[in-house]
């Protein structure tokens, strides 16, 4: 069974990495420049989560949250990412 980690290392490398430390306004300014959706959370080589537009409009403005204070990492959901890892197993095998 493929992991996240396999599919990852399958890619080329890409520039839509981010860091769970990293201010959300960064990462929407990164989603700009990438034009995606979506943003693959690292920490250092590990595999942390998706930061994504619903991210940012449900975990971030819905809860009254600053764009320019909030960091990545406390704008994901834990449990998106064992959705979004079980998603990929299934696409891939």
């Amino acid at each position: 069974m493929r992991t996240v980690q396999n599919v990852i290392d399958s890619k080329i490398n890409s520039y839509n990495y981010i860091s769970p430390d990293a201010l959300v306004i960064d990462a929407l300014q990164m989603l700009n420049s990438v034009n995606l959706s979506y943003l693959v959370v690292m920490e250092d080589d590990n595999y942390k989560g998706v930061f994504c537009e619903r991210d940012y409009t449900r975990n971030v403005i819905l809860k009254g949250r600053s764009s320019n204070t909030t960091k990545v990492g406390e704008s994901n959901d834990d449990r998106f990412a064992h959705r979004f890892h079980f998603r990929i197993v299934l696409k891939a095998a």
